[in-house]
């Protein structure tokens, strides 16, 4: 695995973690780091300067190189405060999603950072192969959790990419096993980015209840909608969407006639729009995932289903990347398979 074009050190395993906003955080990232992975903290719209204060003080002071933060286009195209801010810190890496990245990315390039970019269709792979201040793609496939585009499999793009990029390509998208990062690695990617996998830990700023709930879901168990960022005013532009967890919320709107009415409903304020607005939020408040967002993609399916019971300890995410580690074995196995 060559990160000669990336400025962490000491990164032993070929995983960083997804950026997650409300997931990943200081303590997260810290432990990714100490793991021997990138860690990331997640750094979303209307992220408060005392937030990224608190969050990049925990990774920053935790002694290894490797860590970054990501943040998302559109949002700093409306207030760039927020990269000023993370840019304090000095950063190895600042990861960009979600709209154009150009004038971001060169800004945190110049101040030292590496910056790698998230794509979600070819035509995205192409300019972020073009563009000199990125040193590294992401390509998020439509099976990741969370926001992004709903356009092209992870393994597609993969192939895309590497086929028409020099530079590393990190995998993103449904991997959440040993055996989904050695398929990545086999393919060419320099590494692969775990959202959904490192949601049910220790470290995670997730909600117990959405933890568990990614605990019991199986593949099958994930939608993508707006429904949620309509409800919550989230000024997300309309081609980015959320993979999901199914809930009572997303069984009555995902995917039906009452959610393509639902922005205009909640844009003249109707009273159905004003009541989803207020049950959703006081769901989010409260942990409730019966009617909050619960972000996961399908590599749900693939976290170990037995539950912890509600006083339990979820696992750290030291444990997770252990497990992941496992890729070698496999990678070896096929290998001495085909004799390679």
């Amino acid at each position: 695995m060559d990160f000669s074009r990336f400025p962490p050190r000491n990164l032993h395993l070929p995983i960083i973690n997804a950026p997650m906003a409300g997931a990943a955080g200081g303590a997260l990232a810290s432990a990714v780091s100490r793991a021997g992975g990138l860690g990331l903290v997640g750094v979303g719209h209307g992220a408060s300067p005392e937030y990224i204060e608190r969050e990049l003080s925990i990774v920053a002071d935790n002694g290894n190189g490797a860590w970054g933060a990501g943040l998302m286009s559109w949002s700093l195209d409306r207030d760039s405060t927020a990269l000023s801010k993370v840019l304090e810190y000095q950063p190895p890496v600042v990861a960009f999603a979600a709209g154009d990245p150009t004038n971001h990315a060169r800004t945190a390039n110049e101040a030292g950072s590496a910056v790698v970019v998230q794509v979600g269709t070819s035509t995205e792979v192409m300019a972020a192969a073009a563009d000199r201040h990125i040193a590294a793609i992401v390509v998020r496939g439509s099976e990741a959790g969370g926001h992004g585009l709903n356009e092209v499999s992870t393994f597609t793009l993969l192939q895309f990419a590497l086929r028409n990029s020099s530079k590393p390509v990190i995998a993103a998208g449904g991997i959440g096993s040993p055996q989904g990062v050695a398929a990545a690695l086999g393919a060419g990617a320099s590494a692969v980015w775990i959202g959904t996998r490192l949601i049910p830990t220790a470290e995670s700023l997730a909600s117990s209840d959405h933890k568990r709930r990614i605990l019991r879901a199986s593949a099958e168990d994930t939608v993508y909608t707006s429904v949620f960022d309509i409800a919550l005013g989230t000024p997300w532009p309309h081609e980015y969407g959320g993979r999901t967890l199914v809930n009572e919320v997303t069984a009555e709107y995902a995917g039906t006639a009452k959610e393509a009415a639902l922005r205009t409903a909640s844009e003249q304020g109707s009273p159905e729009a004003n009541e989803l607005s207020s049950r959703v939020k006081a769901a989010r408040a409260s942990g409730d995932g019966s009617a909050s967002p619960l972000y996961a993609g399908q590599a749900a399916g693939l976290v170990a289903n037995d539950s912890p019971a509600p006083d339990s300890d979820f696992p750290p995410a030291a444990d997770v990347l252990a497990e992941l580690g496992g890729f070698r074995e496999c990678l070896a196995n096929a290998a001495r398979l085909w004799a390679v």
